[in-house]
């Protein structure tokens, strides 16, 4: 491989060429006078002999009419123009003594220290390739008490080795990128120009960085413990929200009822997060979550609180929002350190309120599924819970109904009394069993009677101040009484003038008489029997339609047996031609008939006609 292809960038940032005959063309080389120099600034041969700056080889000044001027090496020469550029810029740096500088700062969170401004320094010296202790700058560049160590970047930068070794002495450097600058198409002016002041430079290393640095560590750790105290005094602060016009709180009141009011009021990870004091908004959410589920649902299966809340509830919702501060929000971690929380002790609403349940695993209020990440009720609470409120809630229907102004406070002062078995309700509650039992089986029976749907009574009243419910409930059974007694009687008038109208009308005048007779086998009449139910107006009223169709049935034969006498007084008034023989024949007894008179014996067809053979033929 030739030199010429190892070294493409090399050229390119150069600006040399190797033509197809002759030697490299190069854009500066050394005059006779020893000063570098661009071809721009070389009028003519007269100040030769040129030497090129990177090989020392004598080179040729050309100036073609159609191409730029340049150096040109001899055709044999093996120079490449490596480092062409880079001494050239050394000399020029020493020879001009003037270099633009870029800006330096240290700047963190708002802070910012200027080490350097931006602008042109002139030097009062510049030593070029001078070694300082164990490294060796391109350039060393004096300023009034301080150096300032100058590289320039062609095909290299500053490795970290020799970073490591300007920053452990006293001095700057700063690094000259001309690895975009291509001096073979630039005039002489225009290369100096980049050089010096145009092409890309930075900062390797300022003496006063690390002082400079440490400052504004400090102010920026200053300012981080400003902000941290302010925002730790903004989340510590004490807020005190008023509650809603209208609004009333039922927690305080259910959380002293079930006895629990030594479980409110915990210090708990979280508080800040609330505008109200630990007692108010631990007691809404134990009364939320513990007291009213236990009072709601019956015991006997686990009781879950709120549902897997890590992964879906937040425990803070059943909360009234007015209790919750807005004026927090989720800080980032390194906010939140600089006031001393991070994201376990900062928490949340809901975290808050885990936090409190967490206590109540430990105070034996409730326990805890890792599992399911669920809290459930204890269920000894539950029991207890859902007794008290069963027991009040019937005492109280109880005392409303007896009439009791203040039912919740005559409640209260029965709980604690000492009832038949030895034991007050609120022992009984707290221990359930069989003496809780009993006394729920004392208070459905007065409950029983209160509702007044059956004539039960007890004078049982369980220690309860209800003797008006149970003498309003033997009032109402007497009035009860008192008023089927009168629809009784009213019932009983209309069944006898009712069977009095029926007997009238089936048997006429013999109903008075009929209606006299007694009831087989009992005192009462037929009629007062009758007036008795329906069940027995009911047999009267059959009985008399028995009688009146006797009775139709005998008149119907007597109707039939006067037509047929009818017949046989008018066949013997005709045999006898004389009405006086005729009667005398129908009305004297007859051997022949029994000593039955024949108008007695006439009762059939048959009779008649055996009469009628009797009577005298004409």
């Amino acid at each position: 491989m030739s030199a010429d292809s190892a070294i493409p960038d090399l050229k390119r940032l150069c600006g040399t060429t190797r033509p197809a005959s002759g030697g490299l063309k190069v854009p500066f080389a050394r005059c006779a006078d020893g000063v570098a120099r661009h071809v721009s600034n070389v009028p003519d041969r007269a100040m030769g002999p040129f030497v090129c700056l990177d090989c020392g080889e004598v080179v040729s000044l050309r100036r073609p009419k159609d191409r730029r001027a340049h150096f040109t090496h001899r055709p044999d020469s093996m120079c490449v123009g490596e480092t062409a550029l880079h001494r050239y810029a050394k000399e020029l740096l020493a020879r001009e003594k003037t270099l633009s500088v870029p800006r330096l700062s240290v700047s963190g969170e708002g802070v910012e220290e200027v080490i350097c401004e931006a602008g042109v320094h002139v030097f009062a010296s510049v030593d070029v390739e001078r070694a300082v202790d164990s490294f060796q700058p391109d350039a060393i560049a004096y300023l009034q008490n301080t150096k300032l160590a100058v590289e320039f970047l062609v095909t290299h930068a500053v490795d970290a080795t020799k970073k490591a070794k300007v920053a452990s002495g006293d001095m700057s450097m700063i690094e000259v990128d001309l690895s975009p600058v291509r001096a073979g198409r630039l005039d002489g002016a225009a290369l100096d120009q980049a050089i010096l002041h145009s092409a890309p430079r930075r900062w390797v290393h300022h003496r006063r960085s690390a002082d400079v640095e440490a400052t504004v560590r400090a102010k920026v750790d200053a300012k981080r413990a400003d902000r941290g105290r302010r925002l730790a005094g903004h989340i510590g602060r004490k807020r005190r929200a008023s509650a809603p016009a209208g609004w009333r709180s039922v927690a305080k009141q259910g959380v002293a009822e079930a006895k629990l009011e030594a479980h409110v009021g915990l210090d708990v990870i979280g508080q800040h997060w609330f505008a109200v004091s630990p007692v108010a908004w631990q007691t809404e959410a134990l009364f939320t979550h513990v007291v009213k589920p236990s009072q709601l649902y019956s015991p006997g299966s686990a009781l879950r609180v709120a549902s897997s809340w890590e992964a879906r509830g937040d425990l803070s919702r059943a909360l009234p929002p007015w209790m919750i501060r807005q004026d927090l929000s989720d800080y980032a971690a390194d906010r939140l350190a600089e006031a001393g929380f991070d994201q376990v002790n900062f928490a949340s609403p809901h975290a808050a309120v885990a936090n409190y349940f967490a206590q109540l695993v430990d105070r034996g209020l409730l326990t805890y599924n890792v599992e399911e990440r669920s809290f459930y009720i204890a269920a000894a609470l539950h029991g207890r819970l859902h007794r008290a409120s069963e027991t009040k809630s019937r005492v109280i229907l109880l005392l409303e109904a007896a009439g009791n102004a203040n039912a919740e406070r005559a409640c209260s002062e029965w709980r604690r009394t000492v009832l038949d078995a030895g034991l007050s309700p609120d022992e009984m509650i707290d221990t359930g069993g069989a003496a809780y039992s009993a006394m729920q089986e004392r208070l459905a029976a007065l409950r029983k009677m209160e509702r007044g749907h059956s004539r039960f009574v007890t004078d049982d009243l369980c220690g309860l101040p209800v003797e008006s419910l149970r003498d309003l409930h033997v009032s109402r059974i007497a009035r009860e009484d008192e008023e089927r007694c009168r629809r009784q009687q009213e019932a009983k008038v209309e069944r006898i003038v009712r069977m009095q109208r029926l007997a009238d009308a089936g048997l006429g005048g013999d109903a008075a008489a009929w209606l006299a007779r007694t009831v087989e086998g009992r005192t009462e009449t037929l009629l007062d029997w009758a007036g008795e139910g329906d069940q027995q107006f009911g047999d009267i009223r059959r009985l008399l339609e028995r009688e009146c169709d006797d009775r139709e049935r005998k008149n119907e034969r007597a109707r039939a047996v006067a037509a047929l006498q009818q017949k046989l007084v008018s066949a013997a008034e005709h045999a006898f031609r004389d009405p006086e023989k005729a009667r005398v024949f129908l009305n004297a007894s007859h051997p022949s008939l029994g000593g039955q008179r024949p108008l007695e014996y006439c009762s059939n067809q048959h009779a008649l006609q055996h009469v009628m053979r009797m009577l005298p033929r004409r």
